[in-house]
C-alpha cells in the first residue's frame, strides 16, 4: 500500500512538473518571438510577465472555482478545457501593421488571443493536482507537489537560453512545445477518466484534519502581501539590473531563477527552526543596509559585487517572504484560495511595475520600495515603540544633514560616501531592532539628500515610458551634455565650445565612423542615409548641404530629447535635411522604396536590449533592397557584453558580400575631449577599398562565427557573448 501511495505521489508530482516545465518554457519563448516587434526593450519582459502572472491568477481562480464542484464535475471540465486549448493552436504573433500607441496594452492583447488557454490550462494544473491529490484516501500533504511544480519552472527556465534556444529554431520549439502540450493534456484526459471511473478518490469529503475556519480579510491580504513583495522585487531588481547597473544580455534570467529557487526552498522543505527563521531575517538586514549603501552611492564598480549584492538581498528576502508565506499556509481545504492569494500578489505587482510605474513614476522608485515593503514583512509583525520611532527620526536627520554637509565641505569621493552615506547607515543598523524598524529607517536613509550624486554631474532632463528612463546629464566641468539610457551612453555634446557639432563618443571623425562618411563623401553626389537608432542625434552632424538623413526611432522620447535645443542641437544645426519616423525600424524601413538609400546606418546594439531581428538574414535581404547600387551597411556594434560582428560576418558569407570590420581606439587626449572606443563593420555588394584606403591599419577583414547565420527562426546570444 505504501509502494501504491509512493506512485501515486511520483504520478502527480511528474504532472505538476512538466505543466511547470510547458509553461517555462513558453514564457520565453513568446519573449522572443514578441521582442523584435517592441524594439527589444525589457519593458516587453516585464509586459510578458505581467500577462504570465495574470493569467496564472485566472488559472488559479478557475481551479478554486473548480475544487468547489464535485468531484465528477472536476475530472470531465479540467480535461475539457485542456482540448480546448489544444485546438486553438498554433500559436501565431503577427507583428503590428504600425506603432501601437499603447506598446504595452497591444502586447497584453495580442498574448491573451493567442496563448491565453494554453496558459490557463498550465496555470490550473498545480493548484488543481494538489487538491485532487489532497482528496485520494491515504495522501499526505500536497504542498510538496508545490515544490515539483516550482522544480520544473526552474529547470523550463534554464534550459530555454542555454540548451533549447542554441539548438532549436523557433518553429522546431513551437512544434515540440504543442507535441508536449498534447501530452499533458492526454494525461489530464487520463486522469479525468481516473477520478471519474473511482467515486471514492472523486467524492472523498475533505478530511476533517484539514479543514479550517474560514480565512479573515487580513489572512487573505497577509498572504496577497507576503506573495506581492517577492514578485515586485522580481521586477525591480530585473530592471535595475539590466538597465541601470549591468546591461548583461540573459542577465534577467538570474532573478527569476532565484525566485522560483526561494519558492522550491520553502514550499519543499518540511519547516524551518525558530533559529533558522531568526538566522535569515537577521541576514535580511544586514544584505538590506549593504544594498541601501550600494544604490545609494550609483556605483557600477566593481560590477560582479555589485550584482552579488542586489541578487543576494533579492534572493534572501524572497526566502524569508515565501518562508512566512508556508508558515501561515492554511489546511488543504483552503489550498485553492490560498495560490489564488498568491498569484493575486503577483498580478498586482505586474500591474505596479508593467502599467502604473512606467506612466506615474519619473524613476526606478518601485524598486527601493519593494525593498523596504519585503523587509518588513521578512519579521514578525511586532509593535514599533515610541523610542524606536525616535530613533529612527534621528537616523534621518543624521542622513539628511550628513548628506547636505559632505556634498557642501567635502571634495573626496571616499569621504562623501563615508560621511553621507555609510555612517547614517550604520547608524540606522545599530539602532534599529526589528526588520520592520530598519526598513523605515534605511526609507528615511534613501530619501535624504546625496552626496555621491555631485560626483556624477547634474541631472537636468529624464524622461520615462514604456521603453525606459532616460536622462540626460551635464558633467561636472559644465561643457558636455550626454545622454543616458540606464548606465549606457547613448550620445553626448560639448555644449559650451567653439565646435558645439563636432561629433563625439563612438562617432568622432578621427575613428570608423568618420573614415566611413568620408569616403562615401569623397565625391559631390549628395547621400541619402537611413540611421536606425537616433540617440542625440550625432550622425547629423555628418550631413552636408543636400543630403538626406533618415532617422528611424522607435522610442518618442528619444526623439522629444533630441529636438530640445537646450540639451543638444545636432539635429536643429544639421547643414543637410534631417527627419525622424518612429517605430520599430524593421516595419517602418519596410515601407520605404527600394533603392533609394546610398547608406544604411545600424545603431541599435550599445545596450543589452539587443533587437536581434534586425541582424538576421531576413533583415539583411530587405537592406539589401532599400540600397542603391554601390550603396554600403554600417553597423555600430560597440557593446560591452557581445561580439557582434562575427555575426554579420555569417550573413555576409552566406550573401556573397564583401566586408570590413573597424576598430576606434582613441588615444588619452581623445579620450578626455570624449571620443570612445568604437566596433563598426561595413558590408556592401562590391569591393570596399575606398573605406580601407581611409586607415588600413584600422580596418580589417571580416570573419564569421562559424555557425549558421541567425535567421528570424534561430538566433543565439549566448554564443556571441563576450567571456
Amino acid at each position: 500500500m505504501a509502494t501504491r501511495a509512493r506512485l501515486t505521489f511520483l504520478v502527480f508530482c511528474l504532472a505538476s512538473f512538466g505543466s511547470a516545465l510547458l509553461m517555462f518554457w513558453l514564457e520565453p519563448l513568446l519573449g522572443k518571438i514578441v521582442l523584435p516587434y517592441l524594439g527589444g526593450t525589457p519593458a516587453v519582459w516585464n509586459t510578458c510577465m505581467l500577462f504570465y502572472q495574470a493569467m496564472l491568477c485566472l488559472g488559479y481562480l478557475f481551479s478554486h472555482w473548480l475544487a468547489q464542484r464535485p468531484g465528477a464535475v472536476q475530472a470531465v471540465v479540467y480535461p475539457l478545457v485542456g482540448v480546448l486549448a489544444l485546438l486553438t493552436l498554433p500559436i501565431d504573433l503577427a507583428a503590428p501593421v504600425a506603432a501601437p500607441e499603447s506598446p504595452a496594452l497591444w502586447l497584453l492583447g495580442q498574448l491573451t488571443i493567442e496563448a491565453g488557454l494554453p496558459f490557463l490550462v498550465l496555470g490550473c494544473a498545480s493548484p488543481l493536482l494538489q487538491s485532487w491529490y489532497a482528496r485520494l484516501p491515504g495522501s499526505g500533504e500536497p504542498y510538496g507537489l508545490y515544490a515539483a511544480s516550482n522544480l520544473g519552472s526552474f529547470i523550463g527556465l534554464l534550459a530555454f537560453p542555454f540548451v533549447i534556444e542554441p539548438l532549436l529554431p523557433t518553429a522546431t520549439q513551437l512544434g515540440w512545445w504543442r507535441s508536449a502540450f498534447a501530452l499533458l493534456v492526454i494525461a489530464l484526459v487520463f486522469f479525468g477518466l481516473r477520478l471519474r471511473g473511482n467515486t471514492t478518490a472523486a467524492e472523498v469529503p475533505v478530511p476533517a484534519a484539514t479543514r479550517s475556519a474560514p480565512p479573515t480579510l487580513r489572512t487573505l491580504l497577509t498572504w496577497t502581501a507576503l506573495a506581492f513583495a517577492p514578485s515586485s522585487l522580481l521586477y525591480g531588481t530585473t530592471q535595475y539590473l539590466t538597465t541601470d547597473l549591468a546591461p548583461i544580455p540573459l542577465l534577467w534570467v538570474v532573478p527569476l531563477a532565484l525566485y522560483l529557487l526561494t519558492f522550491i526552498i520553502a514550499f519543499g522543505a518540511r519547516g524551518s527552526s525558530v533559529r533558522t527563521q531568526r538566522l535569515i531575517v537577521r541576514a535580511c538586514m544586514i544584505a538590506a543596509v549593504g544594498w541601501a549603501a550600494a544604490y545609494k552611492t550609483g556605483a557600477t564598480e566593481p560590477l560582479l559585487l555589485l550584482i552579488g549584492v542586489h541578487l543576494i538581498t533579492f534572493f534572501l528576502l524572497s526566502l524569508a517572504c515565501h518562508q512566512r508565506l508556508v508558515r501561515e499556509r492554511p489546511a488543504v481545504g483552503d489550498l485553492t484560495l490560498f495560490y489564488l492569494c498568491i498569484s493575486a500578489g503577483g498580478v498586482l505587482a505586474g500591474v505596479l511595475h508593467a502599467l502604473i510605474a512606467p506612466a506615474l513614476l519619473p524613476d526606478l522608485w518601485e524598486y527601493p520600495a519593494a525593498i523596504m515593503i519585503a523587509l518588513g514583512l521578512t519579521g514578525s509583525a511586532a509593535h514599533i515603540s515610541k523610542t524606536a520611532y525616535l530613533r529612527l527620526a534621528a537616523c534621518g536627520i543624521l542622513a539628511f544633514v550628513s548628506g547636505i554637509g559632505a556634498r557642501e565641505l567635502l571634495e573626496s569621493h571616499a569621504l562623501m560616501t563615508i560621511v553621507g552615506i555609510g555612517i547614517p547607515l550604520i547608524a540606522c543598523f545599530l539602532l534599529a531592532r526589528t526588520a520592520r524598524s530598519l526598513a523605515l529607517g534605511l526609507a528615511l536613509v534613501l530619501l535624504a539628500p546625496s552626496a555621491y550624486q555631485k560626483t556624477l554631474g547634474e541631472r537636468i532632463a529624464r524622461e520615462r515610458g514604456f521603453f525606459g528612463v532616460v536622462q540626460v546629464h551635464r558633467d561636472r566641468s559644465g561643457t558636455y551634455h550626454e545622454m543616458l539610457h540606464g548606465n549606457t551612453v547613448h550620445g553626448a555634446q560639448a555644449m559650451y565650445v567653439a565646435n558645439t557639432q563636432e561629433p563625439l563618443t563612438y562617432y568622432g571623425r578621427s575613428g570608423p565612423a568618420g573614415d566611413v562618411f568620408a569616403a562615401l563623401g569623397a565625391g559631390s553626389r549628395s547621400i541619402r542615409a537611413a540611421v536606425v537608432g537616433l540617440g542625440t542625434g550625432t550622425l547629423a552632424a555628418y550631413a552636408r548641404p543636400n543630403d538626406n538623413f533618415t532617422f528611424f526611432e522607435i522610442n518618442p522620447a528619444v526623439e522629444r530629447i533630441a529636438r530640445d535645443t537646450s540639451l543638444f542641437t545636432y539635429m536643429a544645426h544639421a547643414r543637410g535635411t534631417v527627419d525622424v519616423i518612429l517605430g520599430d525600424a524593421r516595419l517602418t524601413l519596410a515601407t520605404a522604396s527600394d533603392s533609394s538609400f546610398d547608406l544604411l546606418v545600424l545603431d541599435a546594439f550599445s545596450s543589452d536590449a539587443i533587437p536581434v531581428h534586425l541582424l538576421t538574414r531576413e533583415a539583411f535581404d530587405l537592406y539589401l533592397r532599400k540600397l542603391r547600387p554601390g550603396g554600403w551597411i554600417a553597423l555600430h556594434l560597440s557593446n560591452r557584453y557581445l561580439t557582434l560582428a562575427p555575426v554579420i560576418g555569417d550573413i555576409a558569407r552566406m550573401n556573397g558580400l564583401h566586408g570590413l570590420v573597424g576598430y576606434g581606439n582613441p588615444d588619452a587626449q581623445q579620450r578626455a575631449w570624449r571620443l570612445e572606443p568604437s566596433t563598426w563593420v561595413v558590408i556592401a555588394r562590391g569591393p570596399l577599398e575606398m573605406l580601407s584606403g581611409q586607415d588600413p591599419e584600422r580596418w580589417l577583414g571580416l570573419s564569421g562565427t562559424g555557425h549558421r547565420p541567425w535567421t528570424d527562426d534561430y538566433s543565439s546570444l549566448w554564443r556571441v557573448m563576450t567571456r
